[in-house]
């Protein structure tokens, strides 16, 4: 008994900090939990009576509810293990989804801001023209010169917008691409994704921009900025989809080990779901992926297997 209400004790003042987070579940939950224990304390109470002053027939029954109780114990834990990988899996996908809905705003506030800049452009153009005819009239041959002259010196920077059909794909090129001239990488993509399929957006945004967010990493290493290259190549033909990007790379990544590790130390932004996850992703539409190093690049290639909506 001393021992047994030591142990209680004991248990209790190591626990004693973190009991009030019981609170933090529902009702029906705290009165389930208060349930289990109870019931929990009286068969191994029962149990140790048994063991201590029972016959035979007595022991085999203790026996019986002991196995009984390391079952319900093991169905618990699976379903544990269950439920946080669920959760886990739900949290990836909210992560994934926050990160497309923030390119899509923003791919669309700079198509936005493209077409306001192309109507001032516009206006701006009539006024040359205006200009230009007033001196062509006075035939002020020099000045006119000079005026092209001066309009030609001045630096009308247009951003061309990937428009491929699918929207998640164009705002990951388009948000991409600039974050790539932001770093005086060259970026250079082909697309031909014109058919809907069954593939998710979410789906596409982490094997895409991962893929991308990977290659530009990569890239920023590179002391040359002439040497920083990004080609991506996205095809779908037959019932694939392939995700195919390149990027130039200051070293083999695969010199001293087989497997890539992440070299990413910021941990304010998100990353992404990392070569592992794009894996899992593509194995989820029965498509492979595959990475190499050739000829001072390294290629990554996802291929998805769709269906046609």
């Amino acid at each position: 008994l001393l021992l047994n209400k030591a142990t209680d004790i004991i248990v209790f003042i190591s626990l004693h900090k973190e009991l009030h987070k019981l609170s933090s579940l529902r009702n029906s939950l705290q009165g389930l939990l208060f349930g289990a224990s109870l019931l929990s304390y009286c068969s191994m109470q029962y149990l140790f009576s048994i063991v201590l002053y029972g016959d035979y027939v007595s022991l085999q029954i203790a026996s019986i509810i002991s196995f009984f109780f390391l079952l319900c114990f093991m169905s618990v834990v699976i379903f544990a293990l269950l439920s946080v990988t669920k959760l886990e899996k739900r949290r990836s996908d909210n992560e994934i989804l926050q990160r497309t809905n923030e390119m899509m705003e923003q791919n669309y506030q700079r198509m936005h801001e493209d077409v306001h800049q192309n109507a001032r452009l516009l206006h701006d153009f009539h006024h040359h023209s205006a200009a230009i005819r007033e001196l062509a009239a006075q035939k002020k041959t020099d000045e006119i010169i000079d005026y092209i002259d001066s309009m030609l010196s001045t630096s009308y920077e247009a951003i061309e917008f990937c428009n491929c059909g699918c929207d998640i794909i164009n705002a990951v090129i388009n948000c991409k691409a600039l974050e790539a001239r932001s770093s005086h990488i060259e970026f250079q993509y082909h697309v031909d994704f014109h058919e809907p399929t069954n593939l998710k957006p979410v789906d596409i945004c982490a094997v895409l921009a991962n893929q991308i967010e990977n290659a530009l990493e990569a890239c920023e290493k590179i002391e040359d900025p002439d040497k920083r290259i990004v080609r991506v190549e996205i095809r779908q033909r037959n019932g694939f989809a392939l995700f195919k990007v390149m990027n130039t790379v200051r070293e083999n990544p695969f010199r001293y080990e087989d497997k890539l590790l992440t070299t990413k130390t910021d941990t304010s932004r998100m990353h992404g779901l990392g070569l592992k996850n794009i894996s899992d992703i593509a194995r989820k539409y029965s498509g492979s992926m595959q990475t190499k190093y050739q000829d001072g690049m390294f290629i990554s290639t996802v291929l998805l297997c769709f269906s046609p909506e």
